[in-house]
């Protein structure tokens, strides 16, 4: 019950977050988008590492720690 919950949850954060970015709303160097896709990614490979689906653990797990080279490399640019 759990891992659906968990993938419904990820699944809906990247979509949501694709959607703002087709839509103009968001950047896809934003912090917003990038957290969307980072943690609605850990969530889904979350979720294929349960079922232990290795096609969905390495796109999932890849696109987490993509978001996560793209979350820092923005937190390192970023004025303080």
């Amino acid at each position: 019950m759990i891992s659906k919950l968990a993938s419904l949850i990820g699944a809906f954060m990247i979509l949501v977050g694709y959607f703002c970015l087709q839509r103009g709303w968001m950047k896809d160097k934003s912090v917003h988008y990038l957290l969307l896709n980072f943690f609605g990614g850990m969530l889904l490979a979350y979720t294929a590492i349960l079922s232990g689906n290795w096609g969905f653990i390495i796109l999932e797990t890849s696109w987490t720690l993509i978001s996560l080279v793209s979350l820092m490399q923005t937190f390192r640019h970023s004025p303080q």
